[in-house]
């Protein structure tokens, strides 16, 4: 992208780290190689960490409901719209490459985001069960709200 002076930029964010209810992922590096390539294939997200996926495998495990509902929260809170390409595979339209990462992540680690009907209802699939969620109201981005 080229700026108004001339500056040649990109704006691109990766995902890499999270933190739920003060437990820091992304770390630790060793999710296994077969494992990462089981996982859907997404775009601006580089996260390895295994102790996340232990997390939310397993619902006895202490961090279990507060990663789900971070990552559960990530799949909501966007504008992204979704789209089926040639081959029929789901495509994410997003304002911004944090948006997409954000939700990519979240499809990444088993909580995928399926698109918004004309209801307003949102529907996540959460490790293979469907879930619906009502969207309530939209706060626009705008630059005024962004110096505050």
């Amino acid at each position: 992208y080229m700026g108004k002076t001339g500056t040649l930029t990109c704006n691109l964010m990766e995902f890499k780290n999270l933190v739920a209810a003060g437990v820091a992922y992304g770390e630790d590096r060793n999710l296994d190689e077969q494992v990462f390539l089981s996982r859907p294939r997404v775009t601006n997200v580089d996260f390895r960490d295994a102790n996340l996926f232990t997390a939310l495998r397993d619902k006895a495990h202490p961090e279990h409901a507060h990663v789900l509902e971070t990552v559960t929260l990530l799949a909501l809170c966007h504008s992204i719209i979704t789209q089926k390409n040639e081959a029929g595979e789901m495509v994410y339209n997003a304002s911004s490459p944090d948006e997409l990462a954000l939700v990519n992540f979240a499809r990444f680690v088993g909580v995928e985001f399926l698109g918004i009907d004309e209801k307003n209802d949102i529907t996540l699939n959460v490790m293979g069960e469907l879930y619906t969620y009502r969207l309530l109201y939209t706060l626009e981005f705008t630059s005024k709200r962004k110096r505050n």
